[in-house]
């Protein structure tokens, strides 16, 4: 008679351990294949732990763990074991317990009954508490090992390339080193996040930690373990399909699983930015490995980045332990910097200078406040070695560091000669006037030398209202043609059309996942020219909150875009412009209404500026040159004055007009318009005028000059002579 528990007929479901340990299995075969004995032994420990521990509790489940993680990663993979054949067996063995659902025991049990063994080989050969782990070639002598594939073809070991000696020596960073090997150390959350600001040296760091692992200057538990870094680009390279890149990832993590695989991806934000299916699909993928600390994973990426693509999702932001990376300290880089020499010497048989290093300080701290240490200090220095191996020289010298310093930012290094030139050419030029001109090149020797009491904010805020509104462009091309070596380093902002708030996206761009983002702006020029001229045209027509924005910007010395990057202001110079330039007249309303240059609340004043803008200012200008426009006071004198003259004379009124005057009406004016001139002039001297026109007959005048007012004098008439 047939046991009653053995039917056909009968089907039993999968409790959701059950259910949870056979996806787990799956997921480690791949997609299509059937689960080896050793993915099951794997997935068995890695979800029912306890269970295990129940059947054998003479293994060390955790050890266990480990060797069956190493010997798949070698290649020992065991005979295949069907999915239905185990589920089937777990379900004769709930059967004969009397249960009605299948349990994780139950699978974990029928793995010895169809494992056989191989099975229990493994279980015989883990470590016992008294022994010493007989490595992952005890595992199984059944099967010969295998290259770790993908390990090999698309990562680059450092720890073969410290161990070659082919890694340079890194300085200091003791603090955070020790910090990554704590964490390496953990049981869960075992993969720290250096997060830091580009060039500060993150690199460097793994770098170090793979010579300490090769010095054997860590825990036993990190010994023999090698460290692969990934560049993200390999991932994608060459991949047609997402299914192709699902098993690429795949790989990597079945290979990277192995306990004595540590994996190092720089910027790893771009592996994780959203918007492709490829790029969804690894975050689909890392974040269970992770999770279940089938991996160790040394992540490095900027703060920007880690701000906006990590810590925005919180599920995978938990795997992680960041590590803050500061920048290099001035004394620890002269250090790097001069390992970076004596290396330096010995491959390319350069000397270089005992004083190169500390101009390399001087200029790189200087020049290029938007670069952090050591990064731009390494940079210079080997910048300046190539130039000598080109030019055939056997040693660097100081000069040649401010030559590399000015061709690598676009700077001129003999600054105090090209701040004389400027002053000369902005008098000759009569774009500013003497007083003027020497007062802006004074402060900016001071600025550009470093000596400045504010250095983080720009070299100088130069304010044109009025007038001198008309040679802004003429004023920026000058300075930056001087301060920057070419006239086309002006990056040029009209606030004009931004009135309501949301336009500072217009200024700073969008925040993370708004449209447009991602896209370039003019601000952005600084990062890669910061000795520049930022052009802010029209600062007095934007919204209010806009003007805010950009004040703290000056006031700080940075501007921190939608995305979060800072980019400093400190190198610049900004010129900022209100009132009515000569190419206003566009924005005069239609019809009898006065025009704006008539009017007594005219925002040609200093106090269009608002008060933080003129606090900030180095200089407001109200006229650019110290002499008037030649041209239009000619204009003034030939053509006005003498059109004046004919019409009063038309009315019985006969105009001499003195010295001067075509002077004053250009000053009065304040504007290079010749419209807004000769409506200004009318106005102006026909009230002067109209008090003395004859009621009738004729009479003669003189106009005079006196101060800023004008002066009329009644010319008496000849006396007649009696015959």
């Amino acid at each position: 008679m047939a046991d009653s528990h053995t039917t056909d007929d009968t089907t039993l479901p999968l409790s959701d351990g059950a259910q949870k340990l056979l996806t787990a299995a799956a997921y480690k075969a791949g997609k299509g294949e059937d689960p080896s004995v050793l993915q099951w032994a794997l997935a068995a420990a890695e979800t029912v732990p306890d269970v295990l521990h129940e059947l054998y509790p003479e293994v060390p489940i955790g050890q266990f763990r480990n060797l069956l993680r190493t010997a798949l990663s070698q290649g020992h993979r065991g005979p295949a074991l069907p999915s239905a054949e185990v589920v089937a067996s777990a379900m004769e063995l709930a059967k004969k317990a009397g249960r009605t659902e299948v349990l994780d025991r139950d699978i974990a049990e029928s793995l010895t009954t169809i494992g056989g063994s191989l099975l229990e080989a493994l279980r015989s050969s883990a470590p016992q508490p008294s022994q010493t782990s007989p490595g992952p070639a005890a595992v199984s002598a059944s099967v010969t090992p295998m290259r770790r594939t993908f390990l090999d073809t698309y990562t680059v070991n450092l720890t073969a390339a410290a161990r070659e000696g082919k890694l340079p020596k890194i300085v200091g960073r003791e603090d955070e080193l020790e910090l990554i090997i704590e964490t390496l150390c953990r049981v869960t959350k075992r993969n720290p996040a250096l997060v830091g600001p580009a060039g500060v040296g993150k690199t460097a760091i793994v770098e170090g930690l793979a010579q300490r692992l090769v010095a054997g200057s860590c825990p036993d538990m990190l010994k023999n373990t090698t460290i692969y870094a990934l560049q993200p680009a390999t991932l994608i390279a060459g991949v047609d399909s997402v299914p192709q890149y699902t098993e690429r990832v795949q790989q990597l993590i079945r290979e990277a699983s192995a306990p004595d695989v540590i994996i190092f991806i720089d910027e790893v934000h771009s592996l994780l930015m959203r918007g492709s299916a490829p790029e969804n699909d690894l975050v689909t993928l890392l974040k269970p490995a992770l999770a279940r600390g089938d991996l160790a994973c040394i992540a490095a990426t900027t703060d920007d980045e880690y701000r906006r693509i990590i810590e925005t999702d919180t599920a995978l932001e938990r795997r992680f332990q960041p590590i803050r990376i500061s920048e290099m300290g001035k004394d620890a880089t002269i250090e790097v910097l001069r390992a970076h020499a004596r290396r330096l010497e010995t491959e390319r048989k350069v000397t270089v200078a005992p004083n190169v290093i500390a101009r390399v300080m001087d200029l790189t701290r200087d020049r290029m406040p938007n670069r952090r240490y050591p990064d731009k200090g390494v940079d210079v220095l080997e910048q300046a070695v190539g130039r000598a191996v080109y030019s055939n020289r056997a040693r660097v010298t100081p000069d040649d560091i401010g030559e590399v310093i000015e061709r690598m930012t676009g700077t001129p290094a003999n600054m105090i000669q090209r701040l004389s030139e400027m002053e000369t050419a902005a008098r000759e030029r009569d774009l500013l006037s003497p007083d003027d001109a020497e007062a802006l090149v004074r402060h900016l020797r001071v600025a550009t030398s470093g000596l400045d009491i504010r250095p983080e904010r720009p070299n100088a805020v130069l304010s044109l209202v009025g007038a001198a509104v008309a040679s802004a462009d003429d004023i920026a091309e000058l300075i930056a043609d001087h301060l920057s070596g070419s006239p086309e380093r002006v990056i040029d902002l009209d606030f004009g059309p931004w009135v309501h708030p949301s336009d500072v996206t217009r200024l700073i761009g969008a925040g993370p996942s708004y449209v447009g983002y991602d896209d370039p702006l003019p601000i952005h020029g600084l990062i890669q020219y910061p000795w520049s001229v930022l052009l802010c045209r029209n600062v007095d027509r934007c919204h209010p909150s806009i003007v805010s924005i950009l004040a703290g910007a000056i006031r700080q010395g940075v501007i921190v875009d939608g995305v979060g990057r800072a980019i400093r202001l400190c190198d610049c110079v900004v010129i900022l412009t209100a009132g009515r330039g000569h190419d206003d007249e566009t924005d005069e309303p239609i019809g009898l209404r006065e025009r704006a240059s008539m009017r007594e609340d005219h925002p040609e004043d200093v106090e269009s500026l608002g008060q933080e803008l003129r606090q900030l200012s180095t200089l407001v200008l109200h006229r650019a040159g110290g002499a008037a426009d030649q041209d239009l006071v000619h204009w003034l004198h030939n053509t006005i004055l003498p059109a004046l003259t004919e019409r009063y004379q038309a009315r019985g009124l006969n105009v001499t007009w003195g010295a001067g005057v075509a002077e004053w009406a250009y000053r009065v004016c304040s504007t290079q318009d010749k419209e807004d001139v000769e409506r200004k002039v009318s106005t102006l001297i026909g009230e002067s005028l109209l008090a003395h026109m004859p009621s009738r007959g004729t009479r003669s005048v003189e106009v005079h000059v006196d101060g800023d007012a004008l002066r009329i004098d009644r010319t008496p008439k000849p006396s007649r002579k009696r015959s």
